[in-house]
């Protein structure tokens, strides 16, 4: 059980290890206060047990050192679920996020990835933000500043994605690099969402799922064609990882 800032709990020698085991995987207590941006001193007094975080330091302690807030506060494995995402028209309405959800506003961007023939870029424009659980995505090794969303339209990738469903994208570098997965890119001015596979001699299998009606093709990534990666799709409509 976690106390308010100033609050000490007879049952806090577990936390005060977990405090000392996320203080050595970032190189110490100094490095641990840099982090987060709190001092040293209160990094020493949740060691020594003296004081626990609120909330809200709880989870900076929980980012800075990539661990489940859950595991943080509680020594357990979080349960495995779909996490809860809430729509936004801007970053600012997380404070409006229910009690108790930590989340993490992530950009939708305003144009549609085809799962079909293709769909002419008209805006890549933010049109809204999707609200996911911080803690969620850190247990998928996804860091929040590198994802966006955006909808989907055709049947090219079904059953895998189904029409207008919504994808969440990396664009980690290396999820930026051309290889195997499922990706959006931007081919010839349109925007895609296609299955890739990486080929000797620069070359790229462009593929859908729905291979009974759409069939692969091949492209040269080195002779000039307009071709680029926008990010890698990791999840498919908040809870489907792909």
């Amino acid at each position: 059980m976690l106390s308010s800032e100033n609050d000490t709990n007879v049952d806090d020698v577990p936390f005060r290890e977990r405090i000392q085991s996320i203080v050595d995987s970032v190189g110490g207590a100094s490095e641990l206060a840099r982090k987060t941006g709190l001092s040293r001193a209160v990094i020493d007094k949740y060691r020594l047990g003296a004081s626990d975080p609120s909330r809200k330091r709880l989870i900076m302690l929980a980012e800075a050192a990539n661990v489940s807030v859950y595991w943080l506060a509680t020594g357990e494995k979080a349960p495995e679920k779909a996490p809860e995402t809430y729509g936004f028209s801007s970053p600012d309405q997380e404070q409006f996020a229910p009690v108790g959800h930590a989340l993490t506003p992530v950009p939708v961007l305003d144009v549609a990835a085809s799962a079909g023939d293709g769909a002419v870029v008209v805006s890549e424009k933010t049109s809204g933000f999707i609200g996911f659980s911080r803690e969620w995505l850190h247990q998928q090794g996804l860091s929040p500043a590198e994802l966006f969303s955006m909808p989907t339209m055709g049947e090219s990738m079904e059953p895998t994605i189904k029409a207008g469903e919504y994808v969440l994208c990396s664009k980690a570098e290396h999820h930026l690099k051309p290889g195997d997965g499922i990706f959006v890119v931007r081919l010839e001015g349109d925007i895609l969402v296609k299955r890739l596979q990486r080929l000797p001699g620069g070359i790229l299998q462009v593929s859908s799922d729905n291979a009974a009606f759409y069939k692969p093709f091949n492209i040269d990534i080195n002779d000039g064609t307009d071709f680029l990666i926008l990010g890698k799709v990791v999840i498919v409509h908040g809870a489907r990882r792909v």
